[in-house]
C-alpha cells in the first residue's frame, strides 16, 4: 500500500507503546510507511491512507497508556503534529 511517487502529505510517525502491542503497531506502520528507526516511520500518504492508518492503530493501542505521534508536513507549510494517546515528555516546538 506504499506510495511509489510523492503524492499526498509527508508523515513522520513515532510511537511508544506497551511491549505486548509493539509487534501489532509495527506491522500496521510497515503497511503504510518506511521504517527508519525501531519505532519511527516516514513517507507520503494520501488522506485516505492516513485515515486508514489512524483507524487501524486506534484498534490496537491503549490510548490511556500508549502514544503515537504523527508529524504532518504539507508542502509549503509549517509542520503539524497529532498525538494519539498519552502525551509524553517536554512540550514540543511543533504544535
Amino acid at each position: 500500500m506504499r506510495l511509489g511517487g510523492r503524492k499526498g502529505m509527508y508523515f513522520i510517525v513515532v510511537y511508544d507503546v506497551e511491549v505486548r502491542r509493539c509487534r501489532k503497531v509495527l506491522k500496521i506502520c510497515r503497511k503504510y510507511l518506511h521504517q527508519v528507526l525501531r519505532s519511527a516511520f516516514e513517507g507520503y500518504l494520501t488522506q485516505e491512507q492516513y485515515s486508514m492508518l489512524k483507524s487501524e492503530l486506534r484498534k490496537v493501542i491503549d490510548e490511556e497508556y500508549d502514544s503515537i505521534y504523527f508529524y504532518i508536513i504539507k508542502t509549503g507549510s509549517a509542520p503539524h503534529k497529532l498525538i494519539i494517546g498519552e502525551a509524553q515528555g517536554e512540550k514540543s516546538m511543533i504544535e
